[in-house]
């Protein structure tokens, strides 16, 4: 019944209805049944269906829908039940001479094959028209009730419980399980079931036999296999088994990333790898797009060109695996890839951009783990090659300007290995007429921005630029808001204010005097910028430095309070021996503890009392909020300690003691935990990498010291010399 109500009329029969004409609707008696069917009258259904037999599977209304469509709608069960009855009637009948048709549309509403529906021929239908053979044996209704439980058993890798359904109905292991086509097959491998797929595809190849109306005819299969018997050939077959979007069992393992799987299958079949699954992709191009290292670089090794197609066309798959290869992280690959096909450094993706352009925009490809320093150096100097100017220029340029790109993701590592390849990248400015200097200023870059800083007298000449829409001084990108995500790496909003303070401060260092006060088209200054873009985060860091002294001087209150009763109780408490050692202890401890305590409240209250102003931002807030939870932070360790002396003294060295001793280490522990990384995290951003960086020298330096000549002595005046004249012709106007 369940295949009733899904089926629908196909058009060939609605051509072969005797009352209907092609592209017009139903005549009679097509027409005069939707009305007994609208209304439920079985009686006079039958006969008008009685008269002519197909008409049972042809349009009778518009939209070419048949009587069951209207009879479902309007909800009469007696008249399906009649309907399916006489259904099972006339398909009864031996067929006569020019019934083959009839007899297929009634065979195809019992067993539910989708050859009976109207917008689209099933698959094994489409090849059958074109003289090629079915992908899978047709669905009978044994294989309709056990492919649940095969599909589960597939899914969990219980190979027991699918040898025995694949027993009673052999021919299953070739048919849907699944919605989407899936076969027993592409479920297991995408599960990932190693020795399910194994132990799967031996049956086949052992003990499966064929029925004897199924034909292997597929003569590629035959070209490939000649003299291979037909067990064979069905293995293979079964093997190539397309789903609904086009993917062999094989492009499922690859996007799992099982190896082993995708090594039993290609031992079963060479060729298999080069199976086209969704979208003509291959299984090379799926273990790419996941990321799977290793199976990606084992199925490269066994890829072949598609056959018949030109050397451009054929390279548009591989160009594909290329670029997911490098969205991915699979940098070995991409660059194994590059090496048989270096002319990828020119070619776009679906974005229109490089792979220059993709590396650009990944920071995490030039980390110790995964580098792609290699790739990126061999893509520029291909790059380099080309002659024409107009070319070489697009390149790194369209869609947008790869050192732009960089610097906006914090891919300092890409910067500086452009810039020691082409130094004079340097010089390069963008529709705002920023410079790489501009960008790192604004993104907040201060690696960037400490190798430009190095080479000395070239930058005060592309410091002096303006932005040309606002008229903004490097400084005033300074003055503005830092983008949202570099605010972030910070907790708190008062240690932001903080850097952005230092971070001021840093590129004031290395503008001119005349520089520093100069006024943007809004009339405004770099200070004045500063203040009115941060009104907003010096509120949000007054409030959270506010909030944060109130709670730990609330904390300091409660430790300093319970120690100095402590300490009090037992001192006053009567006669104890001081020189035994845990006493002494004990007393030490809790005195270092509470002084540390009243200490840390005192750090708090002045922070309490502060007048919030920005300056204080900058050293004074952030030094006493530091400095009062460190005096906290080792007031709570002595506190653990003298804790763990007070159960010394009551009960000796019982095991009891040790127990408290050691729990009492647990808390410390924690809290260490969780403050160091933001101590170190504070002192990086506080001082910053652009003050360490100047103290080291660098490739990037040495490179602009060679070409430029930052040297001492003679050299000097030389140098000075090709400064003005670079100046004179340098494309960044003041």
């Amino acid at each position: 019944m369940s295949s009733l109500f899904s089926m629908s009329t196909s058009p060939s029969i609605h051509a072969s209805c005797s009352c209907s004409d092609k592209g017009k609707q139903p005549a009679e008696p097509c027409g005069s049944l939707h009305k007994p069917a609208s209304e439920g009258d079985g009686e006079g259904a039958k006969d008008i269906m009685e008269k002519d037999e197909i008409i049972v599977g042809a349009s009778i209304s518009k939209g070419s829908s048949t009587a069951l469509h209207v009879v479902a709608g309007v909800r009469h069960a007696d008249f399906v039940k009649k309907l399916v009855t006489l259904v099972d009637d006339i398909n009864d009948k031996p067929a006569t001479s020019g019934e083959d048709l009839r007899n297929e549309f009634f065979t195809c509403i019992k067993t539910g094959v989708d050859g009976a529906t109207r917008h689209k021929p099933s698959r094994n239908e489409s090849l059958a028209r074109k003289g090629r053979p079915p992908l899978r044996l047709p669905i009978t209704a044994e294989d309709r009730r056990l492919r649940g439980p095969l599909y589960e058993a597939a899914l969990e890798g219980d190979w027991e419980r699918a040898e025995e359904i694949i027993k009673k109905n052999p021919t299953i292991v070739g048919a849907s399980i699944a919605k989407g086509s899936y076969t027993a097959l592409h479920v297991a491998a995408g599960a990932r079931r190693v020795d399910f797929v194994e132990k799967l595809l031996t049956f086949i190849n052992d003990e499966i036999k064929l029925p004897s109306n199924y034909l292997i005819n597929d003569l590629k299969l035959q070209v490939e296999n000649e003299g291979a018997n037909d067990a064979a050939l069905y293995l293979r077959h079964v093997l190539r088994l397309q789903d609904e979007t086009g993917n062999t069992a094989l492009c499922l393992a690859a996007a799992a990333g099982s190896e082993k799987i995708a090594e039993i299958m290609i031992g079963k079949d060479q060729d298999l790898p080069n199976q086209p699954g969704s979208g003509g992709m291959r299984p090379l191009y799926f273990a790419a797009l996941f990321g799977h290292q290793e199976m990606a670089t084992c199925l490269f090794k066994l890829y072949k060109p598609p056959p018949g197609l030109s050397g451009e066309e054929s390279e548009q798959e591989l160009l594909g695996v290329f670029f997911s290869c490098i969205k991915t992280g699979l940098y070995g690959l991409a660059s194994e890839i590059f090496r048989k096909k270096d002319n990828f450094a020119s070619k776009r993706d679906n974005d229109r951009k490089t792979a220059l352009h993709l590396l650009a925009k990944k920071p995490s490809a030039f980390n110790a783990k995964n580098p792609a320093d290699e790739l990126v150096n061999n893509l520029w100097n291909k790059v380099g090659e080309e002659k024409n100017p107009e070319t070489f220029i697009a390149l790194y340029t369209d869609p947008s300007h790869l050192l732009f790109d960089a610097v906006e993701s914090g891919n300092s590592k890409f910067v500086t290995l452009l810039l020691e390849a082409c130094p004079a990248l340097i010089w390069d400015t963008n529709d705002k007429n920023w410079s790489i200097i501009h960008a790192a200023v604004k993104h907040r870059d201060e690696s960037v921005f400490s190798k430009i800083y190095e080479i000395g007298l070239i930058k005060d000449i592309i410091a002096a630029s303006k932005d040309n829409k606002n008229g903004n001084t490097l400084l005033h990108l300074a003055a503005e808001l830092a983008p949202e995500s570099r605010l972030n790496e910070l907790p708190g909003a008062a240690f932001q204010i903080q850097r952005e303070l230092v971070w001021f401060e840093e590129v004031k260092k290395v503008m001119q005097p005349s520089y520093k006060e100069m006024k943007n088209k809004y009339d405004k200054t770099a200070d004045e910028l500063f203040t009115s873009e941060h009104s907003d985060l010096l509120k949000e860091g007054r409030k959270w430095m506010n909030g944060t002294a109130r709670s730990c001087t609330i904390v300091s209150t409660l430790i300093a309070g319970a120690l100095f009763s402590a300490g009090i109780t037992v001192s006053l408490g009567g006669a104890h021996d001081f020189k035994k050692a845990s006493f002494q202890i004990f007393i030490i401890s809790d005195a270092i503890a509470f002084l540390l305590a009243l200490g840390a409240i005192l750090m708090f209250l002045a922070i309490l009392t502060s007048t919030y102003a920005e300056r204080d931002f900058r050293q004074d807030l952030p030094n006493k909020l530091i400095g009062g939870v460190i005096l906290l932070l080792f007031s709570i360790i002595a506190m653990m300690v003298a804790l763990s002396a007070a159960f010394f003294i009551a009960y000796g060295k019982y095991y009891l003691p040790i127990l408290v001793t050691l729990c009492a280490a647990l808390p410390v522990i924690l809290y260490v935990v969780q403050i160091v990384p933001l101590f170190s995290l504070f002192r990086q951003k506080k001082f910053g990498d652009v003050k360490r960086e100047r103290k080291k020298g660098s490739p990037f330096t040495l490179v602009w010291q060679k070409k430029f000549g930052e040297a001492k002595g003679k050299e000097r005046k030389e140098v000075e010399q090709k400064l003005k004249k670079a100046e004179a012709t340098s494309p960044l106007e003041p």
